[in-house]
């Protein structure tokens, strides 16, 4: 919401008596030495970009579900702009762009906040998701000048894959059995959805119909997103498709047929496992 400027008179004192003090003497006023440096920023750009993402969305849901409340947009842009600041540091221009003109208003007796400020900050809610928008777009770019060398070292490759992942493929992919380390993640991971299936419907499936099942936009098992919105929809879609994906192109052709896989298609598969095993982590 933009910032508004109130002009406060108090009846009873003069007017002459209620302006801005002023200087005496001549030239103009001293420089100030004591305010404080501008932080620098305090967070790393990749959790900047997920902060940035959640506003984003909060913002849309907001604009979905209009009328706006006048303290849910001042919320919301306050927390915006500290998460801005956290991200580029306090005297980022970014913070100017997304903040935009300044609106005056003269106001007499108690504002209201009908349909007129409704209206005006919904634009200027629209207009601010598009700069969201923009700087993750610019997180992403630095993010990838910033990648480091994709050769991947053993301990930090690790690392990074989710524990069900290292358990189940470590010691295989370690001993140079490449497509089975990968058909072991991909096992762990749908017993993982076979067993909340089984639990939630008493009924058990397996490989891609399980993941179509358990997945499903309709009337999903596992919800992924909000599916109120086209948005959340599309989210629920398409890693259903994924899941099922890697169930009918990735595990069954090993787990049919003696597929070989060269260590490099075998990382790429296991990241794309970990993922998997995150996203059905991190449901509704």
């Amino acid at each position: 919401m933009e910032a508004d400027l109130y002009c406060l008179l108090v009846p009873s004192v003069p007017r002459e008596n209620q302006t801005c003090a002023k200087t005496e003497g001549k030239g103009p006023m001293p420089k100030r030495s004591n305010y404080p440096e501008p932080k620098p920023p305090t967070i790393s750009h990749r959790e900047g970009k997920q902060r940035l993402q959640v506003m984003r969305d909060k913002a849309v849901a907001m604009l979905e579900n209009r009328p706006l409340a006048e303290s849910a947009v001042k919320t919301w842009t306050n927390t915006s702009v500290d998460y801005i600041k956290q991200i580029f540091g306090e005297d980022s221009p970014h913070l100017e762009t997304f903040r935009g003109e300044v609106r005056i208003m003269m106001v007499q007796g108690n504002p209201s906040y009908d349909a007129y400020p409704e209206h005006a900050d919904a634009e200027q809610l629209q207009r601010r998701v598009r700069v969201l928008n923009d700087l993750i777009d610019l997180i992403d770019q630095e993010l990838s000048f910033s990648a480091p060398n994709p050769t991947v070292q053993a301990d930090g490759f690790w690392a990074r894959l989710h524990p069900s992942v290292v358990r189940a493929s470590r010691s295989r992919f370690e001993t140079g059995h490449y497509a089975d380390a990968v058909e072991a993640g991909l096992k762990d991971l749908n017993s993982k959805i076979k067993e909340h299936v089984r639990k939630a419907t008493g009924e058990e499936f397996d490989g891609a119909d399980l993941m179509n099942r358990a997945f499903s936009p309709n009337a999903p098992i596992v919800r992924l997103a909000d599916l109120s919105s086209e948005d959340g929809r599309n989210i629920q879609r398409g890693y259903m498709q994924i899941f099922a994906g890697a169930m009918t192109g990735i595990r069954n052709p090993k787990a049919h047929s003696n597929v070989t896989i060269d260590e490099s298609r075998a990382i790429h598969h296991l990241h794309l496992t970990s993922l998997l095993h995150q996203v059905f982590d991190e449901r509704l």
